[in-house]
């Protein structure tokens, strides 16, 4: 599960790093006769490819934001309420509170730690900073996983429906935002490492 899809635009990505930015002379002497791919691009053409994903990634500080960006926002910033929502219904309803005390407390330990991560690396993206100075945030989500594992695992084999339910929320939570922070990453240092691979091409 994604917040969005920024994966879907990587194999284009990678199509255009292959063709444009790998072609060797051994290609033509292949036998390739796709020109178009084959034809270097000039210096102009080149920075329109770059801008054009760059605008295709959302929440892109290097851009003016977009009015899926904005609609990004308003979805995350629900989700945020909704996070809080969860929290609330775990330290008020007694059969969380009482009955289950340490895995209520995890789970909204878990839950805080997702919202707190969409805040940073996706709300105030412009802005991104470490949580912890010794430790990167992709690490900090990765524990998160496995704290909300720990905690679903357990209630497999004592699951009361429905209430029991909120406790693999956790675990879907911090997967998500994982899985969207890394793909937003990959998809973004492809885009740098295609710009850095830019050449300056002359008529002849």
């Amino acid at each position: 599960m994604y917040l969005f899809y920024p994966s879907l635009h990587m194999p284009r990505l990678r199509q255009v790093i292959k063709t444009k930015y790998t072609r060797t002379e051994s290609d033509s002497d292949a036998g390739i006769e796709d020109l178009q791919d084959s034809t270097p691009i000039d210096i102009d053409e080149q920075n329109k490819v770059i801008e054009d994903f760059e605008r295709s990634i959302p929440l892109n500080p290097r851009r003016e934001p977009t009015d899926k960006d904005r609609h990004i926002l308003i979805f995350l910033r629900a989700l945020q309420l909704t996070f809080i929502f969860i929290n609330l219904l775990l330290i008020t309803l007694p059969h969380y509170r009482k009955e289950n005390p340490f895995f209520s407390f995890f789970s909204c330990l878990s839950i805080l730690l997702s919202a707190i991560m969409i805040d940073v690396e996706f709300l105030h993206c412009n802005t991104r900073r470490e949580i912890l100075n010794s430790v990167p945030n992709k690490w900090l989500m990765i524990l998160n996983i496995l704290l909300s594992v720990a905690i679903t695992v357990p209630k497999l084999f004592h699951f009361t429906l429905p209430l029991d339910v909120i406790y693999f929320l956790p675990t879907l939570f911090s997967i998500a935002v994982y899985s969207t922070y890394s793909d937003w990453s990959s998809l973004d240092s492809q885009v740098q490492k295609l710009r850095s691979m830019r050449y300056h091409y002359k008529d002849a």
